[in-house]
């Protein structure tokens, strides 16, 4: 497992559309699935009332991961640390209305077949994570990542025995280090 550099963690969270959200409260956890776009120095998100916002209102630093899987020896996963605020400056609302029609909503998210939104948008509210730390880990070196092999075949060892790029990989122990956010 190897630790994705400041440029990489941006590139993936400006690139994923669906992230997971960790929210705590009275030392309780609370994880959602949300939609989301970055802007290279914000995480922004709409949404409906509910459960959510009671974890929003008391968490302090939140959680929020995206991830790209290909198998499982081609992945990448970014964390992304900071407050989560609800949006009310109307700049804001603004620039989180611009940053999410960037990357729209897959079809079969949004919308019934006969084009009606699933949900009304009249409760709907904007809100940003604003990243101080991120941290990223991918299953390969991005010297590995560019000379993919053409089939998982070249990867294969014997049985019971890791591929041995895998025995090359780290301890495997996750660490969180502070990296600049902003390019």
């Amino acid at each position: 497992m190897d630790e994705m550099t400041p440029e990489e963690c941006r590139r993936l969270l400006a690139g994923r559309r669906t992230c997971t959200l960790g929210l705590s409260k009275a030392g309780r956890a609370y994880v959602l699935p949300l939609f989301y776009a970055f802007d290279g120095r914000t995480c922004w998100f709409q949404s409906h009332p509910g459960t959510k916002d009671e974890y929003l209102a008391s968490t302090e630093e939140a959680c929020l991961v995206v991830m790209r899987v290909e198998d499982e020896d081609d992945w990448e996963s970014v964390q992304a640390f900071g407050p989560v605020e609800k949006v009310t400056l109307t700049d804001e609302v603004r620039a989180a209305k611009n940053a999410l029609l960037d990357v729209p909503y897959p079809p079969e998210a949004g919308s019934y077949p006969k084009g009606t939104p699933r949900r009304s948008d009249q409760s709907m509210y904007y809100w940003k994570l604003t990243p101080r730390r991120i941290a990223g880990r991918s299953s390969r070196s991005r010297l590995q990542r560019r000379s993919r092999p053409a089939s998982g075949l070249e990867r294969r060892g014997p049985p019971g025995e890791a591929p041995p790029e895998r025995a090359r990989r780290g301890s495997g122990k996750l660490s969180v280090r502070d990296v600049p956010v902003s390019p």
